[in-house]
C-alpha cells in the first residue's frame, strides 16, 4: 500500500468516514439580556438594574432643597423668609393685587384641583355605544357602570 492512500485510509486500506466537527458552543461574550424571546422581561429582571447612573441629579429635588433656603435680600443680608414664602408671596401679589388672571388659575389648580368634568359618550342618533366581538364583556361591564352612574349610585371605580 503507498503511504498516500495509507494516509487516506487511516492505514487499514478501507476508506475512513469522514469526521464530523462537534457543534461550536454559543459565544461566551453573549450576555443574558433578561428579556425572553418574545422581548419582554423576565420575571424579576429590569430595565435599569444599576439604577440611575452616579453624577446623574434631578432639577426638581434641587429645586425643592433651594425653596427652603434662607433667601438673601439686595444688600446680601440673610433673611428671615426661605425663597419658597418669597415666591408664594409674589404669586399671591400676581394674583390679588395685580390680578393675573392665569395666576389665580395656577393657585385655584394647584390648591382645590381642576373642577371635575362630565364625559359623556354616545352612540348613533344619541344611543348608548355599540360594541361587537371580543370586547362584549368589557361592553358589558362599561354600560353597566354607565348606568349606576346615571342613578347616582356608587360604582366603586374611583373619581377620572
Amino acid at each position: 500500500m503507498s503511504e498516500k492512500k495509507r494516509e487516506q485510509t487511516g492505514g487499514t486500506g478501507k476508506a475512513k468516514d469522514k469526521v464530523k466537527a462537534a457543534p461550536t458552543p454559543p459565544p461566551e461574550d453573549k450576555k443574558d439580556t433578561g428579556r425572553e424571546a418574545n422581548g419582554k422581561w423576565k420575571p424579576g429582571q429590569s430595565g435599569n438594574p444599576k439604577g440611575r447612573p452616579a453624577g446623574s441629579f434631578s432639577l426638581v429635588a434641587l429645586l425643592k432643597e433651594a425653596l427652603q433656603d434662607l433667601a438673601f435680600d439686595l444688600d446680601g443680608k440673610k433673611m428671615d423668609k426661605t425663597h419658597a414664602q418669597l415666591l408664594i408671596k409674589k404669586m399671591l401679589k400676581l394674583a390679588i393685587k395685580d390680578g393675573d388672571v392665569r395666576m389665580i388659575s395656577q393657585i385655584l389648580n394647584h390648591v382645590d384641583g381642576l373642577p371635575m368634568q362630565k364625559t359623556e359618550l354616545t352612540g348613533k342618533d344619541g344611543g348608548p355605544l355599540e360594541y361587537t366581538g371580543v370586547f362584549e364583556e368589557f361592553a358589558s361591564r362599561i354600560n353597566g357602570i354607565a348606568s349606576r352612574q346615571d342613578k347616582g349610585e356608587d360604582t366603586g371605580e374611583g373619581e377620572s
